[in-house]
């Protein structure tokens, strides 16, 4: 589990961020074929692409708590350097809002 520490904001408002996060990459969720559904407190991204007779998946957990963002994931077949890679815009991202 991956922490994104927001001192100072509320549960709400980082819920308030995230829905605003979603309307923002709205393009980007839909041209990755990415499935967004809520969960309590946050969001669930899935997704996932077969190539030959592998299949690449990635399901991405982010809930707000008082003060902070966490961050949990899943992946299949996805080699790690790109797993870094896309952490790391996650946290960037999540730390601008």
């Amino acid at each position: 589990m991956i922490t994104i520490s927001k001192t100072g904001k509320t549960k709400q408002e980082l819920l308030n961020s995230l829905e605003k996060l979603k309307s923002d990459f709205a393009k980007e969720i839909s041209q990755y074929d990415l499935n967004v559904t809520p969960v309590t407190d946050g969001y669930k991204l899935e997704g996932k692409k077969k190539i030959v007779f592998v299949e690449i998946s990635v399901e991405l957990e982010i809930t707000a708590h008082d003060g902070k963002y966490e961050i949990d994931y899943k992946t299949k077949n996805v080699p790690q350097g790109q797993i870094d890679k896309a952490i790391t815009e996650v946290k960037s991202i999540l730390e601008k809002y």
